[in-house]
């Protein structure tokens, strides 16, 4: 299975990435 062309994969991670980015964004406002 090649992860670079499976979309599910692909979306997957983009999904997580924007999850993270966002808990990033959150902790950061509390932060200041």
């Amino acid at each position: 299975m090649r992860k670079k062309n499976n979309p599910l994969w692909r979306e997957s991670k983009v999904f997580y990435f924007e999850k993270d980015f966002i808990n990033i964004q959150k902790n950061w406002q509390s932060f200041f």
